[in-house]
């Protein structure tokens, strides 16, 4: 079947969304083995829901979004808990790349387990760093790991505001 564009009529015919804990249930089906009234999609391993509709695979925030405000999100789409399977309609909000990554959660390669922490080796000194629009800024040289993720939190409230994740 070839791609079909999704449309807030299309969406609305063929799912119903639980605004409040972010689930589909298919009101019509779209082929046969589908079950009318069963949950529809699918997790990916990382975490993301996806559905399967008219030969695409949909993430399920941005259909979400289409089915609650009839629009296509045309910028990113924000997980405000950063739990990417949460798609209760009040945990979704449109953000910019950069909003959208401020929001992060600490990766899990790092040292100290601290975002904005990082240890310097040639120094032997733990250094506190943010990112904001691909630009890089030093907070400052530190003998603990806490002492720079402290550095982060305080640039990272007063520079991202509500898209601040500090954990």
């Amino acid at each position: 079947m070839p791609h079909t564009k999704l449309t807030y009529e299309l969406v609305r015919e063929y799912l119903g969304y639980n605004p409040d804990d972010g689930s589909f249930v298919w009101l019509k089906k779209p082929c046969n083995r589908i079950v009318v009234g069963s949950t529809a999609g699918y997790m990916r391993s990382d975490g993301y829901k996806m559905l399967g509709l008219f030969g695409g695979p949909y993430l399920y925030h941005r259909v979400a979004w289409l089915w609650m405000t009839g629009k296509e999100a045309l910028s990113d789409i924000d997980h405000i808990d950063g739990n990417p399977s949460n798609n209760a309609f009040s945990n979704l909000r449109l953000a910019t790349r950069s909003q959208n990554n401020m929001n992060q959660k600490t990766q899990r390669t790092s040292k100290s387990g601290l975002k904005g922490s990082w240890w310097c080796n040639k120094d032997r000194r733990w250094y506190g760093r943010i990112t904001l629009n691909g630009r890089g800024y030093h907070l400052g040289s530190y003998d603990c790991p806490a002492a720079a993720h402290f550095a982060y939190q305080i640039a990272a409230n007063k520079m991202f505001g509500e898209y601040s994740r500090i954990a």
